[in-house]
C-alpha cells in the first residue's frame, strides 16, 4: 500500500489536549485507544487541540539572563527606583556590623552572589525573584 491510500492521524493526549504522535496508518483498526484521535491534518506535535481545530503554539521568550554583576550606579539606581534605598540606609546605619557598613559605603559593584547582598537582601524581604528583577532593572540604566 502506497502513503497516499493510507490515513493520517493525530493522536492527542486526553488530558493535556496536545498532539503527542502524527501517525499515517493502513486501517483505522490499528488506532491507539490511550489517545485521542484526530483525523484533520496539518497538525504537528506539540500543537494543542481545542475539540474543533489546532491551536499552534506561541513561540515563547526566553525570560533575561539574570546580570551576576552591576556597576554601584546601576545597582544603587536600580535600589533607588524600586523605593528600597532609604530603607536599606536605614538598616545599615542601625546595624552593629561594621563590616556591612564599610562594605555597604565602599562597595564599587553589586554582585548577585556576594555576601552584601546576601545579608542584605533577606532583611529587605526580597524574595530571589525579586532581587532578579532587581539585577535585570539595573543592567538596563545606563551608568
Amino acid at each position: 500500500m502506497t502513503v497516499e491510500n493510507k490515513i493520517r492521524v493525530s493522536y492527542v493526549d486526553k488530558i493535556t489536549h496536545v498532539v503527542v504522535d502524527i501517525v499515517d496508518l493502513d486501517d483505522l483498526a490499528d488506532v491507539r485507544t490511550d489517545v485521542d484521535v484526530v483525523m484533520l491534518g496539518g497538525s504537528n506535535i506539540g500543537d494543542f487541540w481545542d475539540g474543533e481545530k489546532y491551536i499552534f503554539p506561541q513561540p515563547v521568550e526566553p525570560p533575561p539572563a539574570v546580570p551576576q554583576i552591576v556597576s554601584r550606579a546601576q545597582g544603587l539606581i536600580a535600589i533607588q527606583n524600586a523605593g528600597l534605598l532609604e530603607t536599606i540606609n536605614a538598616y545599615v546605619e542601625a546595624s552593629t556590623d561594621d563590616a556591612l557598613k564599610l562594605a555597604w559605603a565602599n562597595v564599587g559593584e553589586f554582585q548577585r552572589d556576594s555576601a552584601l547582598i546576601n545579608q542584605l537582601a533577606p532583611a529587605m524581604n526580597i524574595t530571589p525573584e525579586q532581587l532578579d528583577a532587581l539585577f535585570i532593572a539595573a543592567a538596563a540604566i545606563d551608568y
